[in-house]
């Protein structure tokens, strides 16, 4: 199982659905709903022997309720929850709206629990990581997370659960002991 959080047009989200195969299941969570809508359609004409994609449109937080979010004037991808600093290439804001967010648990008491969780939510990922995320302790699932904000909050969350960070650019895939921007990371205890 995999759980592609931020999922945008779905890149990882279809690139993982191959190498799950049929049996596999990838969910792509996706809070712009003209991006999770495009997204529905890529995941709708993908190859049977590929793993399903379901796409929700919702926001993954710390918290299940009604938040902002902003659409970026100048580049979709880099839409963002209000109450983030948003990325630098949002350059403004072209609309806010209105969408549902779940923290991950949400996700888990419904389903499986993913054996990878892909975070790439504009500055928000401390956010999703505490959100009460049981997974990291029960289900200990390797973790691909683009931190930009929180950087000590992020590195102490996953220290606590005993995940290593390894750099996500580097081909020798060396140990490295901070959260930042690409990177993925693995339960000690996995």
């Amino acid at each position: 199982m995999v759980w592609d959080i931020g999922a945008n047009v779905g890149w990882y989200a279809i690139s993982a659905a191959h190498p799950a195969r049929a049996n596999g299941r990838v969910v792509a969570v996706e809070a712009d709903i003209w991006l999770a809508q495009m997204l529905q359609r890529s995941a709708a004409m993908q190859p049977p022997m590929t793993a399903p994609i379901p796409v929700i449109p919702a926001a993954v937080s710390d918290s299940i309720a009604i938040r902002l979010f902003h659409i970026a004037r100048r580049e979709w991808a880099s839409n963002f929850l209000a109450g983030t600093t948003g990325p630098s290439q949002a350059g403004g804001i072209r609309e806010t709206r209105r969408v549902i967010s779940v923290n991950p648990d949400w996700f888990s008491e419904r389903g499986a629990a993913p054996d990878v969780l892909k975070i790439d939510v504009e500055g928000a990922e401390f956010d999703v990581l505490r959100g009460r995320l049981r997974i990291l302790s029960q289900s200990k699932p390797v973790i691909l997370c683009a931190v930009s904000d929180h950087v000590d909050e992020v590195s102490a969350l996953f220290a606590d659960h005993r995940y290593m960070f390894y750099g996500g650019d580097s081909h020798l895939r060396a140990e490295i002991h901070r959260a930042s921007f690409n990177r993925f990371c693995r339960s000690r205890t996995a």
